[in-house]
């Protein structure tokens, strides 16, 4: 029978063989991914359990130690990742050494812990009773929940915006340059913390791996971590609940997080971001917080400080919405603990545990994050830059870069109340309306909420049911998240880093209510106990079908539809396509195949370069602080400047400016590298050239003529560093009068300015056709966006033939004020306060990348 079996697999596999070459099988790779993230977290669970074990000398309830192992472990490969950074040692090698250095370290005691609790559990299931047959309907429910949200990670196109130039494309710089550098831009996506894209850049280490396959392996990297926070649920629910209110299908309540439907949107979906990653740590944080807190044990501090650090260092708003509650907890207790030393109500031996236990917490505080304060403070000396460059004179940094700060990225990009009494009514009142109003892009999601409403609604049940203490703690982490998430910038995607404590809470409170009476109670309450089963189910079926068509909207602001696109996908193979399937973000990947090995490319105006597989330069104004191109005075300036920062080759979007940096700065980029480049090609939409020779030190013309319509600069002639105001901030309507003006439809003097400029800027809306001088003599550079405000698209031009002539004298006095014809700006687009249904639908990706489909 064995070799009957294996025959008919044998003619089968030919068989099929010659429709479709197995080898050409996609599930190969994906298996491969699947084999090495088990590899990746075996390593961090063996490390974890080792470390835990060490520490506090005891292990953990089984469920609660194998997900606070992988939380712990996660951290520790963060921290061997981070130094092997520093030392320059990312290489194909450590791929496979480090996650086999984790797995052995602690293989021993790992393998003995699960032999125990294998014995364990299944002497427990022999004793246990049959689980009720409705049980099935919740594990259905999560198992069908966890499909779905795998089904989306298995094309690379699923990647959200924000990775596509932030965690994943700093992980593939990192893994380019062979370890960890200083970006001498200043661009702050590398000052921020990382761990994800530490985790991610394990991937890119993949050898002879395609981008498809190490862009899917980072994707499975958080699907694997995705699956650990499901696993923490049930974890937090057997400390949470009394001992008589456990029984063993509770361990079904991961299906919870699958009543919060916003993961199944984009961008708060699993889609290669750090917010996931964020959320392995959010349970561990909580259940270690209950168990130091008893005594403040140094050991146990130390090794709470682990998770806190891991999801503060994961990103800002991380930090901010999962370490202040934990740490007031820390402090409140220590106080206590003081107040019943002094009393002589503790023992002796943990009498002086209240400032132990909090110094412990402050040192390892500080060590676990040095790997992103300590290099901030040295590659740009502020440890936290560039927040305060107020106080520390950061390196690099530019004249413009307060501006920027504090207008261009905290004002424009953060959504957040009004900094006054209304704004903290406002912000509380976020308490209980969060998930009742979208805070997200109007088309993501931001016209109906989407994120899930039972954690609020079955709040109001909480005061009535016993055994809550604990339950309250947890409801307290997730309102102090909440509110510090409203109050800096309330995104529906940063929230789902503290989903886990809000599904942990639903959980809880469903389980008490469930079995809020027993069968030995008067008739009465069996009956209320009825009526409380019938509307609670009711309830939760009322979320799941009011929700049960998001996974099809279509908000994915790459793709629109990640379903079709992995549908696509899987239909290539049949169609014998077999290499496109692997032909993702092309432009990015024809620009790596362009540039020589070494190469290191400025990247202006954009974002989205995933695939490059080169170090980059960013130049975007609001996350680059060491580079002003308008307050530079010649092309030679311009060029010292891309050679001191290791610039070798430019890539720029054809004609297309995004109105991020001022006019001024505009024209000295464009003029430089429409004059001073080498060797220009075209991939897709995208320009690239190679740095040519330095420009002779001569004087630079800087004449320019402007042709508008009179709503912020006014028409006439200027110097370029005149067209320095600033995009955002109170100074961007602080226009300068021009040094001659020009009065409205002055043809002839507008021709005589154009012939003495050597730049010129005309607004299409007054200047229906391009004067002729214009079209003889200059170069249409690019088209100017605007980022702020309601002004129009302006056309900008370089004179790249011939020199400008002298300025007539008789064209009008400097600085007369010409005729307005189009009225003043109305300028009013503050986004202080403003709601997310409200915002504009500037949604980052929906022209900021030219692979959309």
């Amino acid at each position: 029978m064995p070799l009957l079996i294996a025959g008919a697999a044998v003619f089968f596999g030919t068989f099929v063989h010659r429709f479709y070459p197995i080898q050409k099988w996609l599930f190969w790779r994906y298996a491969g991914y699947w084999f090495l993230c088990a590899f990746w977290s075996a390593g961090c669970v063996s490390i974890g359990h080792l470390t835990i074990t060490r520490v506090i000398r005891r292990e953990l309830p089984i469920l609660e130690q194998l997900v606070t192992s992988f939380a712990i472990g996660l951290f520790e490969f963060f921290l061997a990742m981070s130094v092997a950074g520093a030392l320059q040692l990312y290489h194909p090698v450590l791929f496979f050494a480090l996650p086999l250095l984790f797995l052995a370290a602690g293989f021993v005691p790992l393998r003995r812990y699960l032999s125990r609790a294998i014995r364990h559990l299944r002497h427990a299931r022999q004793k246990a009773p049959p689980l009720p047959l409705w049980t099935w309907v919740i594990v259905a429910y999560g198992l069908i929940g966890a499909a779905m949200i795998y089904f989306l990670i298995l094309t690379p196109d699923n990647i959200q915006f924000d990775s596509r130039w932030k965690h994943l494309a700093l992980a593939e710089d990192y893994a380019v340059h062979g370890g960890t550098r200083r970006f001498p831009e200043g661009y702050t996506v590398a000052t921020y913390p990382h761990i994800a894209t530490f985790i991610y850049t394990w991937a890119f280490l993949l050898p002879r791996g395609l981008l498809f396959d190490k862009v899917e392996l980072a994707a499975h990297m958080e699907y694997v971590g995705f699956l650990w926070t499901l696993a923490a649920i049930p974890a937090t629910l057997r400390l949470m609940l009394p001992a008589r209110l456990r029984p063993r299908y509770l361990y079904l309540s991961f299906a919870t997080r699958f009543l919060f439907p916003g993961v199944f949107l984009y961008d708060s979906s699993v889609s290669g971001g750090a917010d996931h990653i964020a959320a392995v740590f959010a349970l561990p944080t909580f259940t270690l917080l209950l168990r130091a807190c008893r005594d403040l044990s140094p050991r146990y501090m130390a090794l709470l400080l682990m998770p806190m650090a891991g999801g503060g260092l994961t990103k800002y708003t991380g930090a901010i919405i999962m370490v202040p509650f934990p740490a007031l907890a820390v402090g409140i207790r220590a106080v206590m603990l003081a107040y019943r030393g002094y009393r002589g109500e503790i023992p002796a031996a943990i009498r002086r545990n209240w400032y132990l236990g909090p110094l412990a917490a402050l040192g390892f505080g500080l060590l676990y994050t040095a790997p992103h304060w300590l290099k901030n403070l040295i590659y740009y000396t502020d440890p936290l830059y560039p927040t305060l460059y107020k106080h520390i004179a950061l390196t690099p940094w530019t004249p413009d870069g307060p501006d920027i700060y504090e207008w261009g990225y905290k004002n424009h990009q953060f959504w957040r109340p009004e900094r006054n009494l209304s704004g903290v009514v406002r912000t509380v009142q976020a308490f209980f309306d969060f998930s009742f109003i979208p805070n997200d892009y109007r088309t993501y999601h931001g016209r109906v909420p989407m994120f899930g409403s039972l954690f609020t609604l079955l709040l109001a049940c909480l005061p009535f049911l016993r055994g809550t203490r604990r339950v309250w703690a947890l409801v307290g982490y997730s309102f102090m998240g909440v509110f510090t998430w409203y109050w800096t910038h309330h995104q529906d995607r940063y929230l789902q880093a503290i989903v886990p404590l809000f599904a942990a809470t639903t959980a809880a409170i469903i389980a008490l209510l469930w079995r809020s009476f027993d069968a030995s109670a008067p008739r009465f309450v069996r009956l209320a106990g009825v009526g409380i089963r019938v509307a609670l189910s009711g309830l939760i079926g009322l979320q799941i079908i009011w929700s049960g068509d998001t996974y099809f909207i279509p908000t994915h602001a790459m793709i629109r539809s990640p379903q079709k696109a992995v549908l696509d996908l899987l239909a290539k193979g049949h169609q014998r396509k077999y290499d496109e399937r692997f032909n993702v973000y092309p432009t990015w990947q024809a620009l790596g195949r362009a540039l020589p090995k070494g190469a290191r490319v400025l990247l202006h105006d954009n974002h989205v370069h995933l695939g490059i597989n080169a170090e980059s330069v960013a130049d975007w104004n609001g996350w680059t602080y060491g580079i002003s191109y308008g307050r530079l005075h010649s092309s030679r300036e311009v060029h010292d400047l891309m050679v001191s920062l290791g610039v070798t080759h430019i890539a720029w979007e054809k004609e297309v400016s995004k109105g991020w940096d001022t006019v001024a700065g505009d024209f000295m980029f464009f003029d430089f590298t429409l004059k001073h480049t080498r060797n220009r090609s075209a991939h897709g939409r995208m320009l690239l050239a190679a740095l040519g020779p330095p420009p002779a030190d001569a004087p630079f013309p800087t004449g320019t003529a402007w042709l508008g319509c009179n709503d912020d600069y006014k028409s006439g002639y200027y110097e370029l560093h005149d067209l320095t105001v600033p995009v955002f901030g109170p100074k961007r309507l602080a226009f300068p009068k021009p040094r001659v003006a020009l009065a409205a439809k002055d043809k002839a003097a507008a021709e005589a300015l154009i012939e003495a400029a050597s730049f010129v800027v005309i607004d299409p809306r007054c200047e229906k056709t391009t004067p002729p001088s214009v079209r003889a003599s200059f170069t249409l550079a690019a088209k100017r966006k605007e980022a702020h405000g309601k002004r129009p698209t302006r056309e900008l031009y370089v004179r790249t033939s011939g020199a400008p002539a002298p300025l007539p004298e008789d064209l009008g006095a400097p600085g007369d004020e010409p005729d307005d014809t189009a009225g003043k700006d109305d300028d009013d687009d503050s986004r202080d306060g403003a709601s997310p249904a409200d915002k504009d639908d500037d949604t980052p990706g929906a022209d900021d990348d030219d692979d959309l489909r």
